[in-house]
């Protein structure tokens, strides 16, 4: 396995560019789907990387997930005011899950995972959502809750599961969730450093340990997980205990049995190929790799010269 960065991704400046690309998905003709923190914060563009639409503007307050239909219906979860957008492929806000700016009490300060008092319902700064092969709604919340909440395909809430802690079906942040071929929900537990195994009904069932940070992660065709790292080298981890070392941001890619089989990105964000802070992952129809940096609201002080967007990696044989 062997991706190298395509340096000549996009074939022109992006204008205005983007800022924290918090998420991605890939449509059926290999467009890509960029949730933002830009004033129209949907970006989409062209597999040459030409921008060929933007929309959104003025309805979110805190972009965070994305989760795109094979019909092009596309949910968009902004965490800032705890809800859940449907929209239609032609933009169409089609129901909200949640109610804005009411959250769940779990008594945390702020969004700051570690004052989570108790386990709450929707929402509390839900991050995620991934449709179940049962149709369902799996939605992880998040970084002011502990939970995973399952909604029928019509919205209605069935159960929930998590409680804040590090022990197996425990979360300390949810941040990612996706579904892989094996027909379990792998989910980003970012503060524990581990993806975590469950069914549909919630019983886990392993986990991937040894990663930094996950922001997201996504299951290739073959069984191998595509992860995104933190890392500890950004503002924001200044906050959190940290490894010896500080791991910087990185991609790594682990094979069905959880090894590790290569990592992208050197400490160096500015290079070509590296990251200030990875947090989002979308995967084309040619095996194409794209990874979306946060680093502007990583480092809000002080946002580090150099960062990256987007990077396109082409996997080679």
């Amino acid at each position: 396995m062997h991706y190298v960065v395509d340096t000549s991704w996009p074939v022109a400046a992006i204008d205005p560019p983007l800022i924290d690309v918090v998420a991605m998905e890939v449509d059926a003709d290999d467009n890509l789907h960029a949730f933002t923190r830009n004033a129209e914060p949907v970006v989409v563009l062209s597999r040459r990387g030409e921008v060929i639409d933007r929309w959104g503007g003025g309805i979110f307050t805190e972009p965070h997930g994305m989760h795109m239909e094979p019909n092009g219906e596309i949910y968009l979860i902004d965490y800032g005011d705890h809800t859940i957008r449907h929209f239609s492929n032609d933009r169409k806000l089609l129901r909200m899950i949640g109610t804005p700016g009411v959250k769940s009490d779990t008594g945390a300060t702020g969004r700051d995972w570690r004052t989570i008092e108790r386990a709450a319902g929707p929402f509390n700064a839900p991050t995620d959502l991934a449709v179940g092969p049962d149709g369902d709604l799996y939605v992880s919340d998040g970084y002011a809750n502990a939970r995973v909440h399952r909604f029928s395909a019509n919205g209605a809430l069935k159960t929930s599961w998590g409680v804040p802690g590090s022990a197996l079906g425990e979360f300390n942040l949810p941040h990612n969730i996706e579904f892989g071929a094996d027909g379990l929900l792998h989910v980003s537990d970012r503060e524990n450093n581990r993806i975590q195994r469950f069914t549909l009904e919630g019983q886990p069932v392993s986990e991937l340990g040894g990663v930094f940070r996950p922001n997201a992660a996504r299951i290739l065709p073959d069984g191998h997980t595509v992860v995104a790292e933190l890392g500890y080298h950004t503002e924001i981890a200044l906050r959190h205990p940290a490894p010896a070392g500080r791991p910087h941001s990185r991609i790594t890619i682990h094979d069905p049995d959880g090894q590790l089989v290569l990592s992208l990105g050197g400490p160096n964000h500015a290079e070509a190929g590296s990251f200030c802070a990875a947090h989002s992952l979308a995967v084309d129809s040619t095996g194409a790799l794209y990874v979306g940096d946060v680093g502007w609201s990583a480092n809000p002080t002080k946002p580090p010269a150099g960062i990256r967007a987007i990077q396109k990696f082409i996997r080679e044989a």
